[in-house]
Parts: C-alpha cells; sequence; structure tokens
C-alpha cells in the first residue's frame, strides 16, 4: 500500500474490499466521504456496521501496480480484506494445500 507492506486476508465471502482505518491514519492517505453509507453484514446474527469512507491506494503485489478503491472500516488483525471483487478481477486462484494465490491477470478486470 503506497509502497509500505500490509497483512491483508483473503475473503471469498467478502463482496468488497476493505482497508483498515489504522493503515489509513498511518499512511496518511486521503479519505473520501461516501454519499450513501454502506452496510456492511457480518455472518454473526444482528452484527452489521456501516462504511462512510472510500480511498484509492497504489496498490502494488507481485505482478501488479495500479490504484484501487478500498472501504475504510475498523479492521482487528489485517490491514486490508481482498474480497470476491479483488479475486474475479484478477482470476486469482487459491490453494488451501499447500496454502498460495496464482493471478490469472495482473490488470483488473472492468466489473
Amino acid at each position: 500500500m503506497n509502497g509500505q507492506p500490509a497483512h491483508a486476508l483473503i475473503d471469498m465471502g467478502s463482496l468488497a474490499d476493505f482497508i483498515s482505518l489504522t493503515l489509513v491514519e498511518q499512511l496518511r492517505l486521503k479519505c473520501v466521504m461516501l454519499e450513501k453509507p454502506l452496510t456492511i453484514q457480518l455472518a454473526v446474527q444482528g452484527s452489521c456496521s456501516k462504511v462512510n469512507f472510500g480511498v484509492r491506494v497504489r496498490f502494488l503485489y507481485q505482478r501488479m501496480d495500479y490504484k484501487r478503491y478500498f472501504n475504510v472500516i475498523n479492521l482487528q488483525n489485517y490491514d486490508m480484506i481482498l474480497g470476491t471483487l479483488f479475486l474475479y478481477q484478477h482470476r486469482v486462484l487459491v490453494g488451501l494445500n499447500s496454502p498460495r494465490m496464482v493471478l490469472g491477470s495482473k490488470e483488473p478486470l472492468e466489473m
């Protein structure tokens, strides 16, 4: 993220990509306020949150190097969550035994 390493969670159940408020503050990134807050529904019954801000950052990973949009939320233990949007756009293959992630496209596919 903007030339700094980050700890990411690959989440095949997440419909969006997220970045932690802590990392946003550490990197002094400029957020934009969303016109309409985004509701985040978690798998835990009754657990939901709102996203009020988003940010574009320089995203570098393996062969990728481009500006990527993230929703800003309070995260614990991770700097970002890469969800199904990221996985789809980069034609990602995820290996569970042994753990790995293989990119099929360095450029994000249009949605």
